[in-house]
């Protein structure tokens, strides 16, 4: 058996997705409804750690930096899109409770279609400084994005040798040699803080959702008719 697992060969019988998995190492992906981007960007980030700590242990090779890199862009990009997701849900409740308090045309063009990362944050980013005005995390913020949007600007470069457009060579100008160290620290701290802004986000969400909760309640006792013991 271990040899199987070790070098597997096909037979014929493969199934890649089947309904019923034979074994106990399996996914259960039915909690990732309603969630939107969250669960994506949380099994790419993971993936991203997981690979960088069996690195660390200095059992790799070069080409594997590839897909650490490619997780990590597509962790990032999925966690701008789901913090997009959060603040237009936070600006859409703000707008229904008070209805001069208009929500940002953005918040109503969920999800942002674009793999854009400097673009993506030109929208999230002067939607979310009124939540914390004095952070200075949201300019290192956007000088990650802007290196990573110098590098990979269109989520391809540590994909495919070749550009999808024009067929040049990707990464022309990259180093020759890169920390595998850095980039795992930077991408943790930014998406650390990315995080932060989305706890933020989904406190001041819940606290209208009890408000109007409340309301509600007192709506309804009032309308209940009394009765004299």
């Amino acid at each position: 058996m271990s040899n199987e697992r070790d070098y597997p060969w096909l037979n014929g019988s493969e199934e890649l997705f089947p309904k019923k998995p034979p074994d106990i190492l399996n996914a259960c992906l039915t909690y990732r409804h309603g969630q939107g981007f969250y669960a994506y960007a949380l099994g790419y980030r993971r993936s991203a750690e997981m690979l960088f700590e069996k690195l660390e242990e200095r059992r790799y090779s070069d080409p594997q930096y590839f897909a650490l890199a490619f997780l990590w862009r597509q962790a990032l990009e999925l966690t701008l899109k789901h913090l997009h997701e959060a603040i237009s849900q936070l600006e859409l409740i703000e707008e229904f409770r008070e209805p001069t308090q208009k929500a940002s045309d953005a918040a109503r063009k969920a999800p942002l279609p674009t793999h854009d990362l400097r673009k993506l944050w030109s929208v999230i980013e002067p939607r979310i400084q009124r939540l914390m005005t004095t952070a200075p995390e949201y300019e290192w913020i956007k000088r990650v994005i802007e290196q990573f949007h110098l590098v990979d600007p269109g989520s391809d470069a540590f994909r495919y040798p070749t550009k999808s457009g024009n067929k040049t060579r990707t990464l022309e100008s990259f180093p020759s040699v890169v920390s595998i160290t850095a980039l795992d620290y930077t991408m943790r701290a930014v998406l650390n803080a990315l995080d932060s802004v989305v706890q933020e986000i989904t406190r001041l969400v819940g606290l209208h959702f009890d408000s109007l909760e409340l309301e509600d309640q007192v709506e309804a006792a009032a309308s209940t008719p009394h009765r004299l013991p």
